[in-house]
């Protein structure tokens, strides 16, 4: 049977190239607003384009924030893409109010350094080193300005570079996952990259 993924409709992201990424590979796609209730599905995107202070359109809708909360109970993966996995940290550097990420990672989002030979946003192709198979290292594309600052390394999936400070790429969480970097910008080493974390 066909797999189902949803894309969160946040009022941002990049949803024709997302689209067309997962429908390549086996997925049907369905965007689904905050509004809709998420039934069963086998993938959640919450895409990553945008500025932090969007978690207040989720913290204003329970129903999703429980559902992603709520990612141990009904096992379907959840990914969120640059922004979207910052999102789903505690905290963030980035936000001018009182809200707080959803919590589902426990760890807090910085911003990157910068100086004259490492610009800040950090816009293009990177080396990136998938941990325990090499064979998987690979240039992805990235377009951030912030990082996870992942203090257990368990979680840490593959890591990336910036001004000699390792970061991580992927953080993964049981079915929850973090990509910093864009897959659906990245070619054929994106499409390798979510087929070795998403099974």
């Amino acid at each position: 049977m066909q797999k189902k993924a949803y894309l969160l409709d946040l009022g941002y992201g990049n949803f024709p190239r997302l689209t067309s990424f997962l429908t390549y590979l086996g997925y049907d796609v369905k965007i689904k607003k905050l509004t809709n209730t998420i039934d069963e599905s086998d993938l959640l995107v919450i895409p990553g384009i945008g500025n932090f202070n969007i978690v207040s359109n989720i913290k204003k809708n329970t129903g999703i924030a429980s559902y992603i909360k709520s990612y141990k109970d009904h096992g379907n993966y959840i990914l969120g893409i640059c922004l979207g996995m910052q999102l789903l940290c505690e905290n963030n550097e980035e936000s001018n109010s009182n809200y707080k990420g959803l919590g589902v990672f426990p760890y807090s989002v910085k911003k990157l350094n910068k100086d004259d030979s490492f610009k800040v946003p950090r816009i293009g192709w990177y080396d990136s080193k998938l941990i325990m198979k090499e064979k998987f290292n690979k240039k992805l594309y990235y377009s951030h300005s912030y990082y996870v600052e992942c203090k257990n390394h368990k979680h840490i999936k593959m890591t990336t570079n910036h001004n000699n400070t390792i970061i991580p790429a992927i953080i993964k969480m049981e079915n929850i996952i973090g990509f910093q970097f864009h897959p659906e910008l990245s070619g054929k080493n994106g499409i390798d990259i979510f087929k070795e974390m998403i099974r």
